[in-house]
């Protein structure tokens, strides 16, 4: 991997997409930033989808001219009893498969399980607990707007440790 890396994690949804930049320089991880988009309720889903497009492929597009390596990391959500709503979580998958291929990398999906046992050690701790075991990973009084903020930066945090080696994502 290169030393250089950036990791987009995405908590997705509809009404509002939760997503953090982490920074893996040279070993040392950082929050860059973090952040929730919340959309008008009256937006349309191409109106969505195009600016999620456009929003993430302008922040990218800065990273990787850097020079550095750009992965996304999503959480891949359960909508059993909601055919619509899993419509629309794919359209969200979707931009950020294309945006992956777009930087040359892969989009690393993972299930909420396996966040949670990675931040935590369990594979059933709340988002209350991710937040916790968040602000003492990164030693900082984290303030997030939402818990959806706080999931993104979960997300990118397990993404900088699978890609460094940790693989007991793959053994969930």
């Amino acid at each position: 991997m290169n030393d250089d890396s950036i990791f987009i994690g995405i908590d997705p949804g509809s009404n509002k997409l939760g997503f953090a930049i982490i920074a893996n320089y040279f070993g040392k991880v950082r929050l860059v930033t973090s952040g929730v988009i919340v959309f008008h309720k009256n937006d349309s889903l191409q109106k969505k989808l195009l600016y999620v497009f456009n929003y993430f492929n302008e922040l990218a597009l800065g990273y990787f001219k850097d020079g550095n390596t750009v992965f996304f990391s999503l959480e891949r959500q359960y909508c059993d009893k909601n055919p619509q709503s899993a419509f629309i979580l794919v359209a969200f998958y979707s931009i950020f498969l294309l945006l992956a291929e777009e930087y040359k990398n892969e989009c690393i999906v993972m299930m909420p399980c396996q966040i949670k046992k990675l931040i935590s050690g369990s594979g059933k701790s709340s988002k209350e607990e991710l937040l916790f075991f968040l602000r003492k990973q990164f030693n900082l009084d984290l303030i997030v707007s939402t818990l959806d903020e706080s999931d993104a930066i979960a997300i990118a945090l397990c993404a900088v440790l699978f890609k460094n080696g940790d693989r007991s994502l793959s053994d969930i």
